[in-house]
């Protein structure tokens, strides 16, 4: 049976390289199989054997045009992106279908096992809130434009149409706005990279969001940006302001110098965004680099958005029954739970009337939720 829905996921891979305008004779089934075989090991080893037996069957079957099987994750059918190489965007594709191929050779069952999430991730990002992120991102666009739409109803839609980061576990690299290509315009993103870093360190890190998505806000094109959290620890440790000693790991945004120099514009950037939102809202605002810098920059980069005219819904997303984080500290067991822990870190730094409700920024829809889901692992 495993050889069987191996089968069909290479043919599934076939399908989508042709989607692309690829010259599929110049990959032969026993080369996609090859490629899909490799996934598997160090993924699940014992997979492996079953699914050698049938590899001389599909290189010798021909290509029939079979429906696709409701076991394997679509491969997200978006027009092919320009910028990249072809065999780049069939690499991304090839990625999509192994990990759907592996899903179909365990079942139906799309959970991952630790192993598989570690290898995926790396230990420290095996649990907790950024492995389900991953989840909630991976799979069709339709599924994936259902779970956030879940989230963020009725202040933002999100349709298959829409982009978002990460993409599953095919790309798990989390947005950094200024970089975010398919997030926004190159203008945009040239005005919050100036804003935000010091003139001289132009591809210097700037603060990423777990979840990042376009989407429809109030009938305009605007961002969905998700922040989510597992247990107690996470969001209770956040309330430092921004580091000023550089680590030791010889990178250049790890010197004295940029640590100076970014200090200075993030502080004035934050203080900026501050000022913005006390004369919109009329609500005191306490955003600050020197206290609760996460939540501080998550607001302030909000508030930027507006400011170029991108409408925003922010969600701080609790991750609910993430039981494998009662080691290191309670998991959160309702969404209570996690709306007072929200309220608690924010109180000073984010008045307590605006959760919940649309206020108008700079002319632009801002809504700031909180909200809690289910999301085994």
């Amino acid at each position: 049976m495993a050889g069987e829905r191996i089968e069909r996921a290479v043919e599934e891979i076939i399908r989508s390289a042709e989607d692309l305008g690829l010259d599929v004779p110049l990959f032969s089934p026993q080369t996609h199989y090859d490629a899909v075989a490799t996934k598997f090991i160090g993924t699940d080893p014992a997979l492996y054997t079953p699914i050698t037996k049938a590899a001389p069957n599909i290189a010798a079957k021909p290509k029939p045009a079979l429906p696709q099987p409701a076991v394997v994750p679509p491969v997200k059918q978006a027009a092919p992106d320009p910028r990249l190489p072809t065999s780049r965007r069939f690499n991304r594709v090839l990625a999509d279908a192994a990990v759907g191929a592996l899903a179909c050779a365990k079942g139906d069952d799309m959970g991952y096992s630790p192993d598989e999430l570690r290898l995926k991730l790396g230990p420290r990002a095996s649990r907790g809130s950024k492995p389900r992120c991953h989840i909630m991102t991976d799979g069709s666009p339709k599924e994936v434009a259902r779970r956030l739409n879940e989230i963020a109803a009725p202040f933002a839609l999100v349709t298959e149409a829409d982009r978002w980061m990460p993409l599953g576990f095919s790309d798990t690299s989390e947005a950094e706005l200024d970089k975010a290509v398919d997030l926004l315009d190159a203008e945009n993103r040239e005005q919050l990279r100036s804003w935000w870093l010091p003139e001289n360190y132009p591809r210097a890190r700037t603060p990423n969001f777990d979840i990042a998505s376009t989407a429809r806000i109030d009938n305009r094109r605007g961002l969905l940006l998700i922040e989510a959290k597992a247990h107690g620890n996470e969001i209770r440790g956040e309330t430092v302001g921004r580091r000023r000693k550089p680590r030791n790991d010889g990178s250049p945004e790890e010197t004295p110098e940029y640590r100076d120099a970014s200090g200075e514009t993030i502080g004035r950037a934050i203080a900026d965004a501050r000022d913005g939102l006390r004369k919109a809202t009329g609500f005191h605002w306490g955003i600050d680099r020197d206290r609760c810098y996460q939540m501080s920059n998550r607001f302030a980069w909000a508030w930027r958005l507006t400011e170029l005219g991108v409408p925003v819904v922010l969600v701080y997303l609790g991750f609910l029954n993430a039981l494998e984080m009662n080691d290191v500290s309670p998991a959160f067991g309702s969404a209570a739970d996690w709306e007072r822990e929200v309220l608690a870190h924010s109180a000073g730094i984010v008045p307590p009337e605006i959760w919940g409700r649309t206020l108008e920024v700079n002319n632009q829809p801002f809504t700031a939720l909180i909200r809690a889901v289910v999301q085994p692992l």
